[in-house]
């Protein structure tokens, strides 16, 4: 694979964890109307960051496995 290829394909993963982040954002106000911006920070963090003796944080329970595998190719 091309550098240039996997330098593409990160830049545009990493946009989309951005994305993802500032959606995720807008959730948390939207149902939080009254919260302050550093507690919308520790809950984004929260949501994002594994707790101490996990290995995943709160945001691996928000995913779920597609039951039927994407072919590619």
């Amino acid at each position: 694979m091309a550098k240039d290829t996997v330098s593409h394909k990160l830049e545009t993963a990493l946009g989309l964890l951005d994305d993802g982040v500032d959606l995720l954002r807008c959730r948390l106000r939207r149902e939080q109307p009254d919260v302050t911006d550093d507690q919308l920070d520790e809950l984004v963090a929260e949501w994002l960051n594994p707790a101490p003796g996990h290995l995943t944080g709160s945001a691996a329970s928000h995913f779920r496995l597609r039951e039927d595998p994407v072919e590619h190719g």
